[in-house]
């Protein structure tokens, strides 16, 4: 009787959530066999990833077939929506774990970390309307920094950046110039110690101060937006990741010369 009830409960989760279990473990195994290569770079691992989600999930994620699955596969199900979130940043995977943490709400399983996770993922996706109403509903969280953004600078696509106010608490978007002659990219980010250790010796070293000061653009990976008090001036936050094809944004300290 054990079996059948629980074949039972298989055969309705995957008819009714088109491959919900199944598609939530293929993400996890993905997920896990990125940590076992230590040469899996960003750049590969977010359209794979993307490409993941919309073969395993993407149309499986639906009110009505979320309702059918156990405590358990609803909370794995949400695992693999963030992972997918988490490596490639972008909109759809984000939106899949929203729906699911909705049902988990409904059944009073939602944990703080899932909301903490979601709230992130919604920043990073710059989803900021969703970001501000979860805030609302749980203050807290880590408040937002003001969002400046024109339709000019939304409209251009490549090179976006947040521009950092003194503080921290206005991000600008802006398209960085990138004309011609030398430039060094540094990708960077305030809570990596060899990045503290690396701009240290650049500030200490008179030749490299001038010359990171007249070519070197400081660049924070997109999830950092939420950390903009800790980043400073003359920095910036990458707004997406497709804007910056090429940079393994997200591993730091890295410098590209050009």
């Amino acid at each position: 009787m054990r079996f059948a009830v629980g074949l039972l409960i298989g055969l309705s989760a995957c008819s009714a959530g088109g491959g919900l279990v199944s598609g939530s473990r293929a993400i996890l195994e993905l997920d896990k066999k990125y940590g076992d290569e230590a040469a899996a770079s960003p750049s590969r691992r977010a359209p794979e990833m993307l490409a993941a989600y919309e073969k395993n999930l993407a149309k499986a994620i639906t009110h009505e077939g979320l309702a059918k699955l156990n405590d358990e596969d609803l909370k794995n199900v949400f695992d693999a929506a963030y992972v997918a979130a988490f490596y490639s940043e972008a909109e759809p995977p984000v939106l899949g774990m929203a729906t699911v943490a909705a049902e988990l709400a409904h059944r009073g399983k939602a944990t703080g970390d899932q909301t903490r996770q979601l709230y992130e993922a919604f920043v990073t996706a710059r989803l900021w309307p969703k970001a501000r109403l979860l805030r609302s509903a749980n203050p807290d969280l880590p408040p937002l920094p003001e969002i400046r953004e024109s339709l000019a600078a939304l409209a251009t696509g490549a090179r976006r950046v947040y521009e950092i106010s003194k503080g921290g608490g206005v991000l600008t978007l802006k398209e960085l110039p990138w004309g011609s002659g030398p430039r060094i990219v540094m990708l960077t980010s305030p809570f990596c110690s060899r990045s503290r250790s690396a701009s240290a010796d650049i500030e200490a070293d008179p030749v490299l101060k001038a010359a990171f000061a007249a070519y070197a653009l400081r660049l924070n990976a997109p999830k950092l937006a939420l950390r903009a008090e800790a980043l400073g001036q003359g920095g910036y936050v990458a707004y997406k990741r497709a804007d910056w094809p090429g940079l393994e944004l997200g591993v730091t300290p890295i410098f590209y010369f050009y």
